[in-house]
């Protein structure tokens, strides 16, 4: 078609304008999604369960949603998670569900996107739909599309529509491990044995938080209202308790545990309860009725045991309460509320009881040197076993020296253990025979445990003493062989002794003074030893050194001065022997 040159010039500036209407056009349609985009905000999640085992989530939004959101599912613990573009206008965060396998909701925001979060009682299959501004979740059986699976190439190339393709953001909930399987597998089991989690929230309510703790260890929790406020956190992979423990903390808050039950309240409002509960307790106690028990001691002694229970530190009595003993038929006179008397009859019980007694069976024997090595040898003593708190001593009387010839030394202190006391009784018994020494001593006693036990043998030397009045006074000291032992049984039926031995020798060779004094030569040994029962411990190290020279001649010729010494025989001998005491602890039994 021909045109002339003005009506082409009309047609070439209408094109120009449809151009410039159509990039207008354009332009004002890009600037108005946006808008509606940016605009987005969800305002109401509803739920409702269609039949047994199905429940739909309504999501209701600002504005038409234009795609269908992200989604992926979590294996460990049940989760669906739905990623929204856009924010969140709701009054609260945290929505109870409680509908067949559905928990509860939650959601969080961050940089102008939401997440929604489904936690589940067990993994189930669901499907994503819009329609205009509603997203419905269909979670259950009924649902027939597999678990939406987030695939990573989309994420990368769909980084600006999904909070899946982001670091996490300051306000989500963290999985610790995330495992993204379809519906149409068998879920593992929702379990919380590591006991683990991540939280990360921005300015939550404490007691939303709370409610997720229960939630998530599926203990039974009681929130005082009292309870306000809120709280940011950010815990990655921490117990709960742990996490629980600083929640409280951090709010002024502390808990009781009930059996299954945790309650939550301000610690002053906790600590005023308990206190009233206390008053009321003790108001309570004031009420009660008195009762009178006597109780028949048959073992311990009854003064003791009331003075036990008289004590502040661990007092059993109330204040009401009294005791009185009878010291005739060692019995106790109780009177007090009926709670505080069984208590009381419980311990009594248990510390009425018989005490274990032990048999003490000792031999003091006097022995050379020979027959010492031999019978260490003969029995295969160690004379490395341990002790403690032993000592030797060794006192001369009160002479300057010893009978000439006659000297006592002490070795180290030897002792070990033997198994065999009837083997140990013929090894003496043949000793005594060869004369290679003698049994001084075989004292026993029987004493209870931990009740010292002495046993002694001797004479009294009397001392002749001057008074400033011009009169002499006689006074006695003790020349005795004594045995001090004070036993502890084990519960493993050991036996550890404190042992003080004693081995005074009147030496009246050297009697001292005008008054004829008897100077007292004394051995003893103390010691703390472990014994098996029925084992002897052999403790030794104490030596005396006799050096007697002996004369034998003709009778008058002998004596005779130059010639005498053809018809006399002059004989030194130096015998060494060593005090060895051998001790046996034997547990009495019924």
């Amino acid at each position: 078609m021909w045109f002339s040159n003005r009506e082409a010039g009309i047609v070439t500036g209408m094109k120009k304008i449809t151009a410039m209407l159509t990039g207008m056009t354009a332009l004002l349609l890009l600037l108005t999604g946006n808008q509606v985009y940016a605009a987005q905000s969800l305002i109401k999640v509803t739920s409702t369960e269609l039949e047994p085992g199905v429940v739909q989530i309504v999501v209701e939004g600002s504005e038409p949603f234009a795609t269908t959101p992200a989604s992926f599912a979590v294996n460990a613990p049940p989760q669906i998670v739905v990623d929204l573009k856009g924010s969140s206008s709701l009054d609260k965060k945290l929505f109870t569900v409680g509908k067949s396998s559905v928990k509860n909701i939650v959601v969080v925001e961050s940089n102008g996107r939401a997440r929604l979060v489904a936690r589940l009682d067990s993994q189930q299959p669901y499907e994503l739909d819009t329609d205009s501004n509603k997203l419905i979740i269909t979670i259950g059986k009924a649902a027939s599309r597999p678990v939406v699976k987030v695939d990573q190439k989309v994420l990368e190339a769909a980084v600006e529509q999904t909070l899946a393709s982001e670091a996490p953001p300051q306000s989500a909930v963290e999985i610790p491990v995330v495992a993204e399987e379809p519906a149409t597998e068998a879920p593992a089991a929702a379990t919380a044995d590591s006991g683990k989690l991540s939280l990360n929230f921005q300015d939550i309510e404490v007691r939303s938080v709370l409610q997720l703790l229960a939630d998530f260890t599926g203990l039974n929790m009681v929130v005082s209202d009292s309870v306000t406020g809120n709280v940011t956190l950010r815990l990655k992979d921490v117990h709960w308790r742990q996490a629980l423990d600083i929640i409280l903390k951090t709010k002024g808050l502390t808990m009781r545990e009930d059996d299954n039950i945790i309650m939550v309240a301000p610690t002053r409002e906790v600590t005023e309860q308990e206190q009233l509960a206390a008053r009321a307790e003790t108001k309570l106690q004031e009420l009660k009725p008195l009762t009178s028990d006597l109780v028949r001691v048959k073992y311990a002694k009854a003064s003791e045991l009331a003075e036990l229970l008289k004590t502040e530190s661990n007092k059993l009595l109330s204040d009401r309460g009294s005791v009185t003993v009878d010291a005739r038929t060692n019995t106790l006179l109780l009177r007090d509320t009926e709670e505080s008397l069984v208590e009381i009859r419980a311990l009594i019980d248990q510390l009425d009881r018989p005490i274990k007694q032990v048999m003490i069976e000792a031999r003091i024997v006097l022995a050379n040197d020979d027959f010492a090595k031999e019978l260490g040898v003969r029995l295969g003593f160690d004379t490395q076993e341990a002790v403690s708190g032993n000592t030797v001593t060794l006192e001369g009387g009160t002479s300057a020296g010893h009978l000439p010839g006659t000297g006592t030394a002490g070795g180290f202190l030897s002792f070990s253990i033997a198994n065999g006391l009837d083997i140990l009784d013929l090894e003496l018994a043949a000793m005594q025979t060869e004369e290679k020494g003698e049994v001084i001593s075989s004292p026993r006693v029987v004493t209870s445990d931990q009740n010292t036990a002495i046993i002694k043998q001797g004479v009294e030397i009397p001392y002749l003493e001057d008074t400033s009045s011009g009169a002499t006074n006689v006074t006695f000291k003790d020349a005795v062989l004594k045995l001090e032992v004070t036993p502890h049984i084990t519960p493993d039926n050991k036996v550890i002794m404190d042992l003080i031995i004693n081995k005074d020798t009147p030496n009246f060779a050297e009697a001292l003074g005008l008054n004829q004094n008897v100077p007292i030569d004394t051995q003893s040994i103390e010691t703390k030893v472990l014994v098996g029962d029925g084992d002897t411990i052999v403790l030794g190290g104490i030596f005396e050194t006799q050096d007697t020279t002996s004369v034998d001649k003709v009778p008058v010729l002998g004596d005779i001065p130059g010639l005498g010494a053809l018809f006399r025989k002059n004989t030194n001998t130096v015998d060494r022997s060593e005090l060895m005491i051998f001790v046996t602890p034997k547990i009495l039994r019924r």
